[in-house]
């Protein structure tokens, strides 16, 4: 029994440190992967691209996408793990929603000749408290999954419903996929952080934990069954959640900028200063990242006034001093971080309006 608890113990501090790793080499790879990314989609928009240049940009483009969205997928996991995941409740019609995200995999179904069908309980009330941005990464992993495992001429089900259960009502959809069977040995870890049924399938094996610590962060659950003859079908559950306003606690905090005045800095304001032209809208891009600054800078500046800030602090200050009609700013910074740096600045009269 001690043995089995060390060896519990041993494999939680391995896929721990594995995901440190994963997030640590996640957020060197996003400033890269970001760089290549948006100068491509402006390449895109070039309606002077011929031959093969439009579809080799694409292909650039699809697979930036795809590399952003698995690092994005760990950095979120690291978040919910350390407690530090955002839960932003505002409220969701979940049927005019998931209609609406039915859209982005039609041509994904016409393409692999799948059946992709969608219904829903008639005569039901589907609006509840949710966050927004949480239900959409929920419905999208689980479809994705379900196209990745479809074949050819397979089909997809989504079936949304609505139940009473332990004097609640609750919110249930299901994602069913015909083509694919997870064994009873692998159902009960596909929730697991890093576990990968198919080895022959692409992905980070983390989409599905992040899936449900989304679902649990709602308070619901999710399952999932599979076998030969139905295929699989994962179910979702959210309790029904009153959607009366909850208004915010006004934030009363005191701005405290750092007045750092070197000769560097100084310098770079009294030329900035110089070709300063008021007749244009002014945007403040806040980034510890010089390329980030320098490829943002270069898009915006033939319309705008740019001024450029290295960090939060910087940027607080600079804020406070050309008061910008826009703010631009990276969230993880050294420092004051982008989320310390705009609640400092909702919290200043002068600067709240931005």
């Amino acid at each position: 029994r001690d043995q089995l608890i060390q060896l519990s113990h041993q494999l939680e501090e391995a896929t721990h440190a594995k995901l440190v790793f994963f997030t640590n080499i996640s957020h060197d790879f996003r400033t890269p992967l970001t760089l290549v990314a948006d100068p491509v989609e402006h390449l895109l928009a070039d309606k002077t691209l011929s031959g093969d240049q439009p579809r080799m940009l694409m292909l650039i483009q699809r697979n930036v996408n795809i590399l952003l969205r698995l690092v994005n997928q760990i950095l979120d996991f690291r978040k919910y793990e350390n407690g530090k995941m955002e839960y932003t409740p505002v409220t969701v019609d979940v049927l005019s929603s998931f209609e609406g995200w039915n859209e982005s995999f039609q041509a994904a179904a016409r393409k692999k000749h799948i059946h992709f069908s969608f219904d829903s309980m008639p005569d039901t009330d589907y609006h509840t408290l949710a966050d927004m941005e949480k239900l959409e990464r929920i419905y999208f992993n689980l479809l994705s999954n379900a196209f990745k495992f479809t074949p050819e001429n397979g089909k997809i089900a989504v079936r949304l419903s609505s139940l009473s259960k332990e004097d609640k009502r609750w919110i249930r959809f299901t994602v069913a996929n015909t083509g694919s069977m997870i064994s009873a040995e692998h159902i009960r870890n596909v929730f697991d952080r890093f576990y990968k049924i198919d080895m022959h399938h692409t992905g980070s094996g983390i989409g599905l934990a992040l899936v449900k610590a989304f679902v649990e962060m709602h308070g619901g659950m999710i399952s999932v069954e599979s076998d030969e003859k139905q295929g699989t079908v994962f179910t979702v559950e959210l309790p029904v959640q009153s959607c009366e306003a909850v208004a915010a606690e006004p934030d009363t905090t005191l701005v405290s900028a750092d007045s750092r005045t070197t000769d560097v800095l100084l310098a770079e304001e009294e030329e900035l200063e110089k070709g300063y032209d008021s007749s244009k809208p002014s945007v403040l891009i806040i980034d510890d990242n010089e390329d980030i600054r320098s490829y943002v800078h270069t898009l915006l500046h033939t319309d705008y006034t740019v001024i450029e800030a290295a960090d939060g602090s910087e940027g607080i200050r600079k804020a406070m001093k050309y008061v910008p009609d826009l703010i631009i700013s990276d969230v993880m910074m050294p420092g004051i971080d982008g989320i310390e740096c705009c609640r400092r600045l909702k919290s200043e009269l002068q600067t709240c309006h931005i």
